[in-house]
């Protein structure tokens, strides 16, 4: 049941995925493995990298602040090690995020060409029985679905 065009989260819970479906999902996302491998290793490498930035912040009140203790010398290479870490950081969300996007995308364009070449297989006679608008609803409607699900 529908409340205010969203589906009830009691029967969101209640939901099963079949292995048939499982099967097709992946037979589209295997051409996609090395992406989605260091897709994840992206994700991992990100994860990793965060928690540097506050132990090097740490290291530079802890060496910076104290009057008469500071290393200048230190100081500096911690200051660039904050400098690259941050590019670091950046570089590696710029690389996760693109290949988010090439994935996602990819395979909503997989999904949308497989759709259109079963419509164009179809016999005649399914498109005399079916309303247009409708097919072309149901059509735009499934991809935008995958598209949803995909997260892109």
């Amino acid at each position: 049941m529908r409340k205010s065009g969203r589906l009830d989260p009691e029967e969101l819970k209640n939901a099963k995925v079949d292995r048939a479906t499982l099967g097709r999902a992946w037979g589209f996302a295997r051409a996609y493995r090395g992406h989605l491998i260091a897709y994840l290793g992206t994700i991992v490498l990100a994860a990793l990298v965060g928690t540097l930035p506050p132990l090097v912040f740490k290291a530079l009140i802890d060496n910076a602040l104290p009057p008469g203790h500071s290393d200048p010398g230190l100081v500096n290479w911690l200051f660039a090690a904050a400098v690259a870490l941050a590019v670091v950081i950046t570089g590696v969300n710029l690389v996760n995020r693109w290949l988010g996007s090439r994935i996602g995308e990819g395979l909503i364009y997989d999904l949308r060409v497989a759709l259109y070449d079963h419509v164009q297989r179809m016999p005649i006679a399914f498109f005399t029985r079916t309303q247009t608008g409708s097919l072309t609803s149901r059509l735009s409607n499934d991809v935008l679905g995958a598209k949803q699900t995909v997260g892109t």
